[in-house]
């Protein structure tokens, strides 16, 4: 996990932890966490080339951040996944992913301002401009 201007940090605490144990976690500017989809394809393989939004709660709850990316000339794509296992993994009903597997942003639910999201994960706009609406929280770590 790192720090960068192009991720939206929520209010999660940040695990204390020495780097010789892996914590799967979507903390923005963690890495995606690996999960095997039903059809056995790794969800990694989705990140590649684009960024993503994957979806706990159906396709469609990510339309707001589809078009606002269209109208930044950003290219996103959705991966609505439908398992209560993974989104336990994955902490939160959206998680955008960058198309370097990092994750740039999370939430319950879609901000209001999601041009400015786009904007800050794409670093044309400072990330303070751009604030969850929802608190995520993660698994607590001591």
């Amino acid at each position: 996990m790192y720090a960068s201007p192009v991720i939206v940090r929520d209010d999660s605490p940040v695990p204390d932890n020495d780097g010789s144990t892996y914590i799967p976690t979507t903390l923005p500017g963690a890495r995606a966490p690996h999960v095997r989809l039903p059809d056995g394809r790794s969800m990694l393989d989705a990140y590649r080339d684009t960024f993503t939004i994957v979806s706990f709660v159906g396709k469609d709850a990510a339309t707001e951040l589809v078009d606002a990316a269209a109208a930044a000339n950003t290219p996103i794509r959705v991966l609505a996944v439908d398992d209560a296992t993974v989104r336990a993994v994955y902490e939160a009903d959206l998680v955008l992913v960058r198309p370097d597997g990092h994750v740039a942003w999370r939430g319950n639910s879609i901000p209001e301002d999601v041009s400015a999201l786009i904007g800050a994960v794409t670093g044309r706009v400072d990330t303070s401009a751009c604030l969850a609406t929802t608190s995520v929280r993660g698994p607590q770590f001591s």
